[in-house]
């Protein structure tokens, strides 16, 4: 007959050895689960479920309703859970490599970069070799989307071995529960482990962001096991995160040649700072962002007249435009490694360019740091890390929330956002200045707008999203720029400080 009493006693042995792992291994979690200790004695929250101990196995009670969380015995929930999680190359797994890229018209109508061509010629070829999907004979990457008690995570690892985990748990209680039944000290020691409990959307996209720069070469499939459907709702988070990862967005050959860019940078000893070194470029002057938005357009005319009052940084997308209004930059800022980004200074004048600051990309194509000054030129890594000592790790995937990470983390006092709409202009439906490339020929139907209840194929070219906005109460914008405005909201949370101001001119 089981002893109640050594029931109780094992469960509180677990607990406190689980709090000594999160101690030890991750602190922002130790601090979450002691504060809701905390506040559990002091009564200043109220319990919602109870752990309760019937037939031999845990179970979760809902205070509320009376009901039990699982429906069948915990190790029959954790039976099926294990059997669901297998090497299967189809069930519960997110591919990140878009198969209608191999499709003949979607390559005649869309524009393919050279690497990613060259990747899609590869892949294809593996693919007329294997007519059908086989197991997979090893998993690399694995997403536990909800713990509750947490017992079926070893034995899905037992199952599986993955190399890497992401265990999600929005629940702070459920967590705080299941540290009594699971040993998290114990579970998958040779394995890597990011844990995101009551994260905000902002914190658990970075930490998918980590999850994916883990083994990142081993992104192309990512196995997943939904606890409940009750946490449903975390694909949109995931859906947005897999847009800076898609199997072909950046390809292995883009790597490697960055990887062989940055290392020349290196040894020719350029000026690569590190963000935390106390760099001064804007000497307390207020800062001005100056990207290429619909708001840019409309607002030229002002910042003619008062951009001698700021510190003008622009992308490099937006250089041209400026200098069409006699407005030279005191900063322009890049990160894209792609040759193509030499069009963004092509025809502009040594005599304007002397005048300029180029803060870039360590691995920035070479032939455009030749046109500036050596002096006047100041390199970041971010891709890659070679110098670990003065470089670190940078949220984001474009050269707009780029630029407002390094004027933040550069300790710039007082930051304005000019062009950085990130949305569709509604009479127009652009979402550049006219002077932009995109423009030219991308015109978005603003008929097209979806829902999070759409059973429809979201096409992230042309469907748009309703949002908040800045000067409207809803703007509309892409799928893509949605996962940009969640990069912006992740990077303020990190690194604004209270004595830094931040003021959106934009919509």
């Amino acid at each position: 007959m089981t002893n109640i009493k050594d029931i109780q006693k094992n469960a509180i042995k677990t607990f406190k050895k689980n709090l000594q792992y999160f101690k030890q291994e991750d602190s922002s979690v130790y601090q979450k689960i002691v504060d809701y200790k905390v506040l559990l004695e002091k009564n200043e929250i109220q319990s919602r479920y109870s752990l309760e101990y019937l037939d031999c196995n845990f179970d979760l009670l809902n205070i509320k309703t009376g009901q039990y969380f699982y429906e069948q015995k915990l190790d029959s929930y954790n039976k099926k859970t294990k059997d669901m999680s297998n090497l299967s190359s189809t069930s519960n797994v997110i591919h990140t490599i878009p198969f209608e890229i191999f499709d003949k018209k979607y390559l005649k109508t869309n524009t393919i970069k050279k690497d990613t061509q060259k990747s899609i010629d590869v892949i294809s070829k593996i693919i007329k070799k294997s007519k059908k999907e086989k197991d997979f004979t090893q998993i690399h990457k694995f997403i536990f989307l909800g713990t509750l008690l947490g017992t079926h995570l070893p034995k899905v690892h037992e199952k599986i071995n993955s190399n890497n985990y992401l265990i999600i748990e929005p629940d702070i209680e459920i967590f705080y529960l299941s540290l009594f039944t699971t040993k998290y000290y114990n579970f998958a020691r040779d394995s890597k482990k990011i844990f995101s409990i009551m994260d905000s959307n902002e914190v658990l996209l970075e930490k998918l962001h980590m999850f994916y720069t883990q083994g990142f070469n081993k992104n192309y499939s990512i196995k997943y096991c939904l606890a409940t459907q009750s946490y449903s709702y975390l694909f949109n988070s995931i859906s947005i995160s897999l847009g800076r990862i898609e199997g072909l967005s950046f390809s292995y050959i883009s790597y490697l040649k960055i990887l062989k860019r940055t290392i020349a940078q290196v040894r020719k000893k350029n000026n690569i700072f590190g963000l935390n070194k106390g760099l001064n470029l804007f000497d307390n002057k207020p800062v001005l962002i100056v990207a290429p938005g619909p708001s840019l357009q409309k607002n030229i005319k002002w910042l003619k007249k008062y951009s001698n009052r700021f510190v003008v940084v622009s992308l490099s997308q937006t250089l041209k435009r400026l200098i069409s209004e006699d407005i030279i930059p005191d900063v322009v800022t890049i990160v894209d490694a792609d040759k193509i980004m030499y069009k963004d200074f092509e025809g502009v004048h040594k005599k304007v360019l002397d005048k300029i600051i180029l803060l870039s990309n360590v691995n920035v194509y070479k032939k455009i740091t030749s046109l500036f000054k050596k002096q006047n030129l100041f390199l970041y890594e971010k891709e890659i890390i070679l110098k670990p000592d003065i470089s670190s790790y940078m949220i984001g995937a474009t050269v707009g929330e780029t630029t407002y990470q390094l004027c933040l983390r550069l300790k710039a006092k007082e930051i304005y956002l000019l062009g950085t709409d990130l949305c569709i202009d509604k009479k127009s439906g652009k979402t550049h200045d006219d002077m932009h490339s995109v423009n030219s020929n991308n015109k978005l139907d603003m008929s097209n707008v979806i829902n999070h209840t759409s059973s429809k194929k979201i096409n992230q070219e042309k469907d748009l999203l309703k949002v908040k906005g800045n000067f409207e109460e809803e703007v509309y914008t892409t799928t893509f720029f949605n996962r940009i405005i969640s990069y912006y909201n992740s990077i303020s949370t990190r690194y604004m400080q209270k004595d830094q101001s931040v003021m959106n001119l934009s919509n």
